[in-house]
């Protein structure tokens, strides 16, 4: 199980990567209608990047909901802690490493 105050950290680094990614998310969505012709397919490239970026912030401010609601560090599928490592990792999982590993095989 995943102390208290890891749990602290783990949600510090979650709000500050949301910040982070919303200010870039913003600054390339402004960038979306920057039309140039000496780049052919720019727009293409920020929006993958946008649609990249909005997945990453959807995922980080579920992260911070379970956080809130207690429920951080328990996967979603088992119910079992997810590793502390694993959450240093990728702060935003809420999948253990075998129910994701069977989430991947899956998609």
């Amino acid at each position: 199980m995943v102390q208290a105050n890891t749990i602290s950290q783990l949600a510090a680094l979650l709000k500050a990567r949301r910040s982070a990614l919303q200010q870039a998310y913003e600054a390339n969505a402004a960038q979306l209608g920057y039309d140039d012709e000496d780049e052919p397919g720019c727009a293409d490239n920020v929006a993958s990047l946008l649609n990249s970026e909005f997945r990453e912030l959807r995922a980080l401010n579920h992260a911070i909901e379970l956080q809130q609601l207690g429920m951080y560090g328990r996967c979603e599928e088992c119910a079992r802690p997810i590793a502390a490592a694993r959450l240093r990792a990728i702060p935003q999982a809420t999948l253990c490493i075998d129910c994701q590993r069977c989430a991947d095989r899956v998609a």
